[in-house]
Formats: structure tokens, C-alpha cells, sequence
């Protein structure tokens, strides 16, 4: 470019060897020629600091090229076609046609909240996409009438099966409760509790009510030298007392009796359970009211 000659003159002289030539009239002739295209390069940076150029294909409708994962776009080079100038010295000539442009390229970046309005979208998303599959494919499906053609299907019903809130509990043959984890339907079952008495074992010791495989203690550390104890950390300790539990063990779950009530359709999960007397509407709750169950809870990367 340093070398490029400025405004160069036009000229209509042929350049021809050998002897002159002119053309026919209403003739083809066939030539070549060149020219240049733009091009877009798009500025990088690496995670050990370094900046390096990814360039694009020139083309007459340049597109920006793809950068790799482990690279952060900063910015995004326009170059002209030839000759390619600055755009103080083209602002000089007035010839903004030919300037080289550059663009910063922001980093996307998300907040906690951002993260959180994109995980509720996704969910009602892929919520919303099963559900369209579904009716999809309830449309596509044939119900021949006794003269063999097609109903005609007014409308689709669709139940995801996460509670009662659709299901035709008034009716005397609904007798099945609902996997919210699953999302599934199954039979009704009942639940009890029975109490067990301890009688004798083997190799099992007793320790209260809780039944072990046998053990044997020793110290730790002992500490032959103390006169007194002393609580490192006083105000949990400040209180000295004693408490009794009546009863001094819990097998079951709370009851509460509800009012009588006048359910038409489509009662809740609740209500349904008042109806019913208990938990026995969903499905594994002898696990969530009674036993019980682990929540992990971590960070990334643990």
C-alpha cells in the first residue's frame, strides 16, 4: 500500500504485442480481469493474554469469522477492497467508501438474576414444546367411528399428571394419586404405621431404641490432670436443665381435620387431600411426610 500510486491516470491506450488487432463488430471477446474484495478479521484474546487475528474470506459480502471457544472476540475488523485506508485519511479525501472500519465486540455477560429468568424461560419452553408434540400428535391420531371414518376431534384434552387440579375427582372410578416426579398416575394405596417391639438378636447391641451391629467403645484421649470443666463457647451452655418430651417419641405424621366442604370440579391437591383423609393422593409420600429423604446441596465444581 505504501508503494500504491495516488489518483493514477486514466488512460484508454491498448497494450497489444505483435501486430494490431481490432475487433469485429457484433463479436464476442473473452478476458480476464482481477479485482479485490473485503475481507472481515475479527481481533482475539487468549487466556495467556495474547492477541491474534482470525481472518475471514474475502468475499463481496464479507461474513464474520467463527472464533474458537477458548478465544474472547474483542473486536471486528472491516477491511475494503484496495486500497484500504484509515479513516482520518479518508475523512481527508472524502472517500468513506474505502476506510477500514473496527466495531468492539461486547462480551456477553450474565448476572445471577439473568441466569435465573434464563433457566424459568427454558423450563416453560421445553414445558410448552411437549406439550405441542403431544397435541401433535393426539390431532395426527385416527378415532374410526362404526362406519370406519375419522371423528371429528373438537378438541384435546392434556394432562400432565403433576397433580389433581384436572382430574375428574367427583367421579366414584378416580381412584388413583399422582407422581409429581415422575409425572405418571398410579393406583391408590393406603398407609399405616406399626409399632415394633424389640425381643432379642445377634451380634446386635441396643442402645435406647436403636438397634446396631455390636460395638465396643475405648477413649479417644484422656486427661487425668482435670480439676473442672469449663464450656468453650458460653452462651449455649448458660442454661443448665432438664426437659421431658410426652410422648417421648413420634411415629406419625400430624392429623388435621378439615370443615366440610362443597367440591363441584377440579379440586386442588390440598383439597383432595382432605377429602380423602391423609396423603395417600401422591404418590411416594410415605417418603417426603414420614421417613424422609436427602437434599445434597453443593456448588459448581465440587
Amino acid at each position: 500500500m505504501a508503494t500504491s500510486s495516488i489518483s493514477p491516470q486514466s488512460s484508454d491506450t491498448f497494450q497489444y504485442s505483435g501486430s494490431l488487432r481490432l475487433p469485429a463488430p457484433f463479436s464476442q471477446i473473452s478476458y480476464d480481469y482481477e479485482y479485490y474484495l473485503a475481507r472481515k478479521d475479527v481481533v482475539t484474546l487468549n487466556k495467556a493474554g495474547q492477541f491474534s487475528i482470525v481472518r475471514g474470506v474475502s468475499s463481496a459480502v464479507p461474513v464474520t469469522p467463527t472464533v474458537q471457544d477458548d478465544l474472547l472476540a474483542i473486536g471486528t475488523v472491516t477491511i475494503t477492497p484496495y486500497p484500504s485506508i484509515s479513516r482520518f485519511y479518508a475523512n481527508q479525501i472524502n472517500r468513506k467508501d474505502i476506510a477500514v472500519s473496527a466495531k468492539k465486540t461486547a462480551p456477553v455477560r450474565f448476572t445471577m438474576r439473568d441466569i435465573g429468568v434464563l433457566k424459568n424461560r427454558i423450563i416453560n419452553l421445553e414445558k410448552y414444546a411437549a406439550l405441542s408434540l403431544l397435541e401433535k400428535a393426539a390431532a395426527g391420531m385416527k378415532i374410526l367411528d362404526a362406519n370406519g371414518l375419522d371423528r371429528f376431534k373438537n378438541g384435546i384434552f392434556v394432562d400432565t399428571f403433576a397433580n389433581h387440579s384436572l382430574g375428574a375427582t367427583y367421579n366414584l372410578d378416580y381412584n388413583i394419586v399422582v407422581d409429581p416426579q415422575e409425572k405418571s398416575i398410579r393406583p391408590i394405596y393406603n398407609m399405616d404405621s406399626f409399632m415394633y417391639e424389640y425381643l432379642s438378636g445377634t451380634n446386635v447391641t441396643r442402645t435406647g431404641d436403636i438397634v446396631t451391629l455390636s460395638y465396643y467403645e475405648i477413649p479417644f484421649i484422656t486427661q487425668t490432670a482435670v480439676t473442672t470443666t469449663r464450656n468453650t463457647e458460653r452462651t449455649t451452655w448458660r442454661f443448665v436443665g432438664q426437659v421431658t418430651l410426652t410422648p417421648d417419641q413420634d411415629v406419625w405424621v400430624d392429623t388435621s381435620y378439615a370443615p366440610d366442604m362443597s367440591v363441584t370440579f377440579g379440586p386442588s391437591d390440598s383439597e383432595v387431600a382432605e377429602m380423602t383423609g391423609g396423603v395417600t393422593t401422591t404418590w411416594n409420600s410415605w417418603q417426603q411426610y414420614i421417613t424422609g429423604y436427602k437434599v445434597y446441596a453443593g456448588t459448581t465444581g465440587e
